[in-house]
């Protein structure tokens, strides 16, 4: 019994001993394969060989270059809506109308009145026609003038005053400035009363859609006519349509968050334009310098003293201050163009 108790107790601490074992095996396997702490790994860099593109990227959203607002000049009643939104319209389509009847009776009183003002003035130049010869004196040759003068300014006046009530006849009937889709009626309903700004209608011309962004000052002097570059739709998965830049603002845009610029790209691809609408978002990039195949490190690594750049190069077990010559650098990492080969190992300086 005895025997069996000790044998119990010595397979324990063999079975103890065991355990032990591979635990300090499995730590040192895991040493050695897989090098130095998470920290020290984040803190040195292997030298190797990339490809950097220079890009910029500026939000924004789709508009159209050519839209106007149509409304009418003057009040009135709304006789007649000749469209509903979503219609395709044409240039000079009539959109909707006025009231007709009042200022039609006023063309009519205006026009009587300019009857009877041309037959005054008839009447004034016939009685006067031969006043020069009369034998009258100065004064009364200067009265009668007055007297013609005054029939010729009452009928120029009736004849303004005909043509713009023509005009206002004319003006009742309201119709598009430009091809396009109607994108907002604020009265759809005739019988209603309106001002001109209760009345609008907006016209968008599908056929003008562009891309705007607003750019800050220190990024649009990187920025110039013609430049290509891609747009980023949101609804389309970020899939890349082809732009080119046509406009950069002079002035900058009246914003409350800071001194911004408009820009605005066009679509290089008309057949997108049918599959578009205002106010979609995305992103406007464009692209600039590249670098293939070039000896790249993180920018977080460059000791920078005095104008120059240095980083510390892991030899054996020491670290060696080493002098190099940077140039592309795009979103924290940076071409090396000296001092530097592939395969070469790079510390921050704290590390041993």
């Amino acid at each position: 019994m005895q025997f069996l108790k000790k044998y119990l107790l010595n397979l324990r601490i063999v079975f103890t001993l065991i355990i032990i074992a591979v635990a300090v095996s499995s730590y040192f396997f895991l040493k050695n394969n897989y090098g130095k702490s998470d920290t020290e790994q984040l803190n040195r860099y292997q030298v190797k060989r990339e490809t950097l593109q220079e890009e910029k990227s500026f939000s924004g959203s789709v508009s159209a270059e050519r839209s106007s607002v149509a409304r009418f000049s003057f009040s009135g009643t709304v006789a007649s809506v000749a469209v509903k939104e979503g219609d395709k319209v044409s240039k000079g389509q009539v959109l909707a109308t006025l009231d007709r009847q009042e200022l039609e009776r006023d063309l009519k009183k205006y026009l009587n009145y300019y009857l009877k003002t041309r037959w005054d003035f008839d009447q004034t130049q016939e009685d006067y026609k031969d006043f020069q010869l009369w034998g009258i004196s100065e004064t009364e040759k200067n009265e009668i003038k007055r007297i013609i003068e005054k029939a010729q300014f009452d009928l120029n006046n009736s004849v303004i005053d005909v043509e713009l009530k023509n005009l206002a006849l004319q003006k009742s009937v309201l119709k598009s400035p430009i091809d396009g889709i109607i994108t907002r009626i604020d009265q759809p309903t005739a019988g209603v009363y309106v001002t001109p700004t209760q009345a609008e209608f907006e016209i968008v011309d599908p056929d003008s859609l562009i891309f705007e962004v607003l750019v800050e000052q220190d990024q649009v002097i990187d920025l110039y006519l013609n430049k290509s570059g891609v747009i980023l739709l949101d609804i389309f998965n970020e899939k890349e349509i082809p732009a080119e830049i046509y406009y950069i603002s002079f002035a900058p845009a009246d914003t409350s968050t800071g001194v911004l610029y408009k820009v605005k790209a066009k679509f290089i691809q008309q057949d997108i334009l049918p599959l578009l609408r205002l106010g979609m978002t995305g992103e406007l990039k464009i692209r600039g310098s590249r670098a293939e195949s070039v000896l790249v490190i993180p920018v977080s690594f460059i000791q920078r003293q005095q104008g120059k750049d240095y980083v510390y190069v892991l030899r054996g077990s020491n670290q060696q201050k080493t002098e190099i010559t940077t140039g592309l650098e795009v979103d924290g990492q940076v071409e090396v163009v000296s001092g530097l080969k592939e395969g070469d190992v790079i510390v921050l300086p704290e590390i041993q």
